[in-house]
């Protein structure tokens, strides 16, 4: 991963990256905060931080957006976070639940290349455990 992300950073790129691509949704700082069960300025904190990574948009009162870098980056953070669900419930035969948490632990640490071989020997699934397509085309 060349954006150096702590554990809370990435989850909350993957979750702007889900409800905007994926769900089709508007983010808020306010969506983001109930999400993660945080209060309002504890979210507005991890968005500065992102703001200034040049990962993210935000205007006052408004939507947060991706930046181009974001959406590379958070791809990459889903792409990661997938793979290793599934390798983890195919391969280690962990339940879904655990293979989650445990890929969440792990997804802002891996480096490119090893996800990119857990992959490769998985036959590029499509797939996560959960259902959700693996985007493979994050470069």
């Amino acid at each position: 991963m060349n954006e150096k992300l702590n554990e809370v950073e990435a989850k909350y790129l993957k979750k702007i990256y889900v409800i905007i691509f994926e769900e089709g949704g508007e983010v808020t700082s306010y969506t983001l905060a109930k999400h993660f069960d945080v209060k309002p300025p504890s979210s507005i904190d991890v968005l500065r931080r992102l703001e200034k990574k040049g990962l993210i948009s935000r205007k006052a009162w408004g939507p947060i957006t991706l930046t181009d870098k974001g959406v590379r980056v958070a791809k990459e953070l889903v792409h990661v976070h997938r793979v290793m669900e599934n390798f983890f419930c195919e391969c280690l035969g962990l339940s879904l639940n655990v293979a989650c948490k445990e890929a969440s632990k792990l997804d802002y640490l891996i480096s490119r290349e090893v996800a990119e071989s857990i992959c490769k020997m998985q036959n590029k699934p499509k797939y996560c455990p959960h259902g959700y397509k693996i985007p493979h085309n994050h470069r």
